[in-house]
């Protein structure tokens, strides 16, 4: 289930203009992880230039934002409960964790937490 939402991404990104542009001064590349998925987002200015299923081997990303399907699930639901309507409240509650290289993330933060909720366009409630 969290694999058709991550796979979506790129789809719902292409749709939003307004996203891509705030976003076109970012490049880089992460990883976002499930119980079940993870999968390697490569950002280029703006646009989504990869999306690669994971593990691979050596395979390199900035940060990783890591967090359970059941989580990931509560989070791209159209009206998330607290908590779990944003990657930080998830961290905060124990939910997901952010490790890694966080300045591309935290320069570009708004256009990052706006991507990651973008899976709540199909209605996952």
């Amino acid at each position: 289930m969290v694999d058709n939402f991550i796979k979506r991404l790129p789809d719902f990104l292409n749709r939003d203009a307004w996203l891509r542009r705030r976003g076109r001064h970012l490049t880089t590349t992460f990883l976002i992880k499930s119980s079940q998925a993870e999968y390697f987002i490569s950002i280029h200015k703006g646009a989504i230039d990869q999306l690669v299923p994971g593990p691979q081997l050596l395979r390199p990303s900035t940060f990783t934002i890591n967090a359970s399907d059941g989580a990931w699930l509560k989070h791209w639901m159209q009206f998330p409960p607290s908590g779990w309507h944003d990657i930080f409240a998830m961290v905060k509650i124990g939910e997901a964790s952010i490790e890694g290289d966080l300045y591309p993330m935290m320069s570009n933060l708004r256009y990052i937490k706006e991507l990651v909720a973008l899976p709540r366009q199909m209605g996952g409630d």
